[in-house]
């Protein structure tokens, strides 16, 4: 497991106390990603804005950007996880699809392994989070990942964008590995 990780759960873990309450988890996501964050978030939009300069020159414009992130969805979703944040890239299984020209379908699977969710208990146990289990965690944790991105797919495509859950199961194995499974929705707001 890495350090990233580690100190990445224990500091959502220890300012957000998982609350969901009012979008607050948006906040501590995204000063997560901009106090310590900025060189990997640079990368990120550096290697976003070239793929999707790439596409606007070939395809068009926000009026189709569904067929965007259907291309480069997957490819723009696992740099989003495993470099901006610390998820292990081999254990994500990401797939994108169009639902309308400004809508897109997304399924994204994430298995945390033995020293994840042995990392998770623990910032629990050091945040006196009893009442919360390590599954809570970390659904709180990827789902609020993946949303995090909308601001940044905003910037990118010069109207505002957002992720929507539309289905979301976690199953846990002898207190282990997790495995949580999203299914959502990224749509231009008109």
């Amino acid at each position: 497991m890495s350090k990233e990780f580690i100190e990445f759960t224990n500091d959502i873990i220890m300012k957000s106390n998982l609350e969901v309450t009012a979008g607050i988890a948006n906040k501590y996501f995204e000063d997560y990603i901009v106090a310590g964050l900025g060189e990997k978030l640079f990368e990120f939009q550096e290697k976003a804005k070239a793929l999707y300069e790439d596409w606007s020159k070939r395809a068009g414009s926000f009026l189709s950007i569904a067929d965007f992130f259907k291309k480069d969805g997957p490819k723009l979703f696992k740099t989003w996880l495993s470099e901006v944040f610390p998820f292990k890239k081999k254990f994500l299984i990401i797939e994108s699809d169009k639902h309308s020209a400004v809508d897109s379908q997304l399924s994204i699977t994430y298995y945390f392994h033995e020293d994840e969710t042995k990392a998770i208990k623990n910032s629990l146990f050091m945040n006196n989070l009893n009442n919360k289990t390590e599954k809570e965690a970390a659904i709180f944790l990827f789902t609020n990942a993946i949303k995090s991105i909308s601001k940044y797919f905003s910037l990118l495509i010069g109207k505002e964008y957002k992720i929507f859950t539309n289905s979301l199961e976690a199953m846990q194995l002898e207190d282990e590995l997790i495995t949580i499974e999203f299914k959502g929705a990224g749509r231009v707001k008109q």
